[in-house]
């Protein structure tokens, strides 16, 4: 029997972050999930930006159908995106 080799691709494209106030930027990928109903930022990046924290909320994530047991803590903060073109566009992500 003849194997075949499953692909999937993902939408991911490459992104320039910066900090609201302009002095720090940082290159990262981004993944478009049109099943999402929150953007995500990790925690690492947020931090080496220096993001000020504009809001907090407690989620229960259900991945694949099943609930996670334990509620999550989740910071909201503000990017600013820089398009190809270096048009801005404000953000507003959720920080695991």
């Amino acid at each position: 029997a003849k194997a075949t080799t499953m692909i999937a691709v993902l939408q991911v494209v490459e992104v320039r972050l910066r900090a609201p106030d302009g002095d720090r930027e940082h290159r990262t990928h981004a993944l478009f999930d049109s099943g999402s109903s929150l953007t995500w930022l990790r925690s690492d990046v947020a931090n080496r930006l220096q993001l000020p924290t504009v809001g907090e909320r407690e989620i229960t994530l259900d991945v694949f159908g099943e609930r996670m047991a334990a509620p999550m803590r989740t910071k909201q903060v503000r990017v600013r995106a820089l398009h190809a073109q270096d048009n801005n566009y404000s953000l507003c992500l959720k920080v695991w």
